[in-house]
């Protein structure tokens, strides 16, 4: 079907009718008399949902839409309501509760993170909150208000935490990715140790195995022994091949889990510990920088 642009500031009347094909098609209004349906599009967000429901369907979906909408926005305000009663009395547990059950629905009020913040640091008399890199992320989209009064809480102990911080970052993280390094180099000589050797037993066993499968071909077409005694030679070193091929295998296994872990960044004392000072950073520059 041609698109057409809607110059008009309101809908335009669309008419549905039946293809030969027996599906659905729009047209103008006017174009065909013989029109099965005539409802005006509304100039909102396109709902794929929508397409193909009758007026009356459409009206009922609509209507069931707005309604569970008035129905959450209710229960958006009664958390509202109730967290702010809890902090009037000074119940932060349980007004933090309402609060963060308000802080689900996807209605917009400033009302939510004050509250919500207010209710978690005990009106700014605690920092904890902060160093929770979720939280303070989610800090930093709050209103610009909510932040200044963090910082003045807590604004000049959190620079001196985040200065301290960044100078131990300087000195740690050089040492953590020398090791770091100095150990991927042994890992991946470790690993191509046993990688050798695991390809040539599994060419041994493979070998062994075809000659197995030759020689057991032969038993029934020849009378001699031969073909009975290098069956069971090549047998015997196609078990002996497979157990090696295990052992290799094994051995290829944990030099591949020490390489991958060498890549974690808390797989040492030292890198768990330079983890920990960048996300302290990052939560504090949640709170300090705009």
């Amino acid at each position: 079907m041609e698109e057409r642009m809607i110059d008009d500031e309101e809908a335009r009347g669309i008419k549905l009718k039946r293809t030969q094909s027996g599906e659905t098609d729009a047209v103008e209004e006017g174009t065909d008399e013989q029109e099965e349906y005539v409802f005006d599009v509304p100039e909102e967000e396109y709902d794929e949902s929508l397409v193909g429901l009758t007026p009356s369907q459409l009206e009922q979906v609509l209507e069931e839409r707005k309604k569970a909408e008035e129905e959450a926005r209710l229960e958006f305000e009664s958390h509202i309501v109730a967290g702010e009663a809890a902090l009037e009395k000074g119940l932060y547990e349980e007004a933090e509760e309402f609060f963060a059950k308000a802080d689900r629905y996807v209605f917009v009020d400033e009302r939510v993170p004050n509250g919500l913040w207010v209710s978690r640091t005990r009106a700014f008399t605690e920092k904890e909150p902060f160093y929770d890199l979720k939280k303070a992320e989610a800090f930093a989209a709050c209103p610009a208000d909510l932040k200044e009064r963090a910082r003045e809480a807590f604004g000049a102990e959190f620079e001196k935490e985040r200065e301290e911080a960044r100078a131990e970052e300087r000195v740690l993280a050089p040492r953590v990715e020398a090791k770091r390094a100095e150990r991927e180099e042994a890992f991946a000589g470790n690993r191509k140790y046993y990688l050798v050797r695991f390809c040539a037993a599994l060419a041994v066993l493979a070998l062994m195995m075809i000659g197995t499968a030759l020689s057991a071909s032969f038993i029934v077409r020849t009378k001699s022994i031969a073909p009975v005694v290098l069956t069971g030679v090549f047998g015997a070193l196609a078990l002996a091949a497979f157990i090696a091929l295990l052992v290799f295998f094994r051995q290829l296994y944990l030099a591949l889990r020490l390489c991958a872990q060498n890549t974690v960044e808390e797989a040492t004392e030292d890198g768990a510990r330079l983890k920990a000072l960048r996300e302290k950073i990052r939560c504090l520059s949640c709170v300090l920088d705009d």
